[in-house]
């Protein structure tokens, strides 16, 4: 059952399988300063942080998307799985701490075949029912950011299809880019770890066997590019890691 009040339906329906569910303030999340939520929120995000739910799942739980809420990663990863007519599955994007996800429940359209599971254990997951039909000033800029941020969105997964058309090391190189890219832990000055997602989620979203990923790793790591094991990666070069992605589309084992 829902409740409008002033133009953010609050929800009182819970998502199941998930670890705990609690409403957390904003200001104590560590991804605050980068989280699309609270950017495409606005002017409304007052209003909202008091009725932000954050659940937490257990790693491969699914994550029940319900319609008009927006989503966003607090921890963890979230992936996105496409199921198709075959039932055969894939991941087509990963997203990361402060990343939005699901855009697509607040605009009523739900892909028959994608689904969202929590990649990793522990993974935190902010939610906020929002209305972006409203007729009010602040409504229709939603919408606006609502947009340009599904498109945004959707980047990745088209690139995805030039990506796996590139060899093992560069496709490797590309996910190491993205995870960097999205999580401002592995940007602080002097500390480039990846997120401990597992082996089988990067080959199954960059297309490779397992053993292909691990020896992209450990050539990498014989480079004295990365360091560490294999759950806690420590980029050490990234300029080198960045100049094998920039090969995309080249040809290559």
């Amino acid at each position: 059952m829902n409740t409008q009040c002033d133009g953010f339906p609050m929800s009182t329906q819970r998502v199941d399988p998930r670890l705990s569910a609690e409403a957390v303030p904003c200001q104590l999340c560590p991804s605050r300063s980068r989280c699309g939520l609270l950017g495409l929120l606005g002017d409304a995000r007052g209003k909202a942080q008091t009725r932000i739910q954050v659940e937490t799942f257990r790693a491969g739980a699914p994550i029940l998307i319900q319609p008009s809420h927006l989503y966003a990663v607090r921890s963890g990863a979230v992936k996105s799985v496409w199921n198709d007519a075959v039932h055969q599955s894939s991941i087509i994007d990963l997203c990361f701490p402060g990343q939005l996800f699901a855009l697509e429940s607040l605009i009523e359209f739900e892909p028959l075949h994608r689904e969202f599971k929590a990649s990793m254990s522990m993974t935190s997951v902010c939610s906020v029912a929002c209305n972006i039909k409203g007729k009010s000033r602040a409504s229709k800029e939603l919408c606006g950011r609502v947009s340009a941020a599904l498109a945004t969105r959707l980047l990745p997964t088209y690139q995805l299809t030039h990506v796996i058309q590139s060899g093992s090391q560069v496709r490797v190189a590309y996910y190491m880019m993205k995870v960097m890219h999205a999580d401002a832990t592995c940007n602080s000055p002097g500390h480039r770890i990846l997120p401990n997602i597992p082996r089988a989620d990067i080959a199954d979203y960059l297309r490779l066997r397992v053993e292909t990923v691990s020896r992209v790793f450990s050539a990498f790591r014989k480079q004295g590019w990365i360091r560490g094991q294999v759950h806690r990666i420590d980029v050490v070069d990234p300029e080198a890691i960045k100049a094998v992605a920039g090969q995309l589309g080249e040809a290559g084992p």
